[in-house]
């Protein structure tokens, strides 16, 4: 059942996706992706509960012409705002979205607040 969930959502990746750019460095490239989020949750030291979403991006893992996985400190552009790679309390910065299915990739991270200058 859950191969069959993660089939329809591969197949739904290419209507709903939308245009964003990949920024490592000086390297910039244009590929799909589908908004998404999750919320991450820790207690501090005083035993206070922490919550964090972040702003998700769901990319084909062979769409990312990295070398590598992505890393905290890339940035994706999305509607001319800048979001940064990040994940908080020692998590990963992204994993796999299917149990099954390792071909699309959830990247984490959090808006920057600024806008790209570059027009992306």
């Amino acid at each position: 059942m859950i191969e069959r969930a993660e089939k329809l959502l591969a197949r739904r990746f290419d209507r709903e996706s939308v245009p964003v750019f990949y920024r490592r460095g000086d390297r910039v490239f244009p590929l799909r992706a589908e908004p998404g989020k999750t919320l991450f949750r820790a207690d501090d030291e005083s035993g206070m509960v922490i919550r964090h979403e972040s702003r998700d991006f769901i990319v084909r893992a062979d769409d990312l012409n990295l070398g590598g996985p992505p890393e905290i400190g890339d940035e994706v552009i999305y509607l001319g705002k800048i979001f940064r790679v990040f994940a908080p309390n020692n998590e990963p910065c992204w994993r796999y979205r299917g149990r099954y299915d390792l071909q699309f990739l959830r990247i984490h991270t959090a808006a920057t607040g600024r806008k790209d200058p570059g027009g992306w």
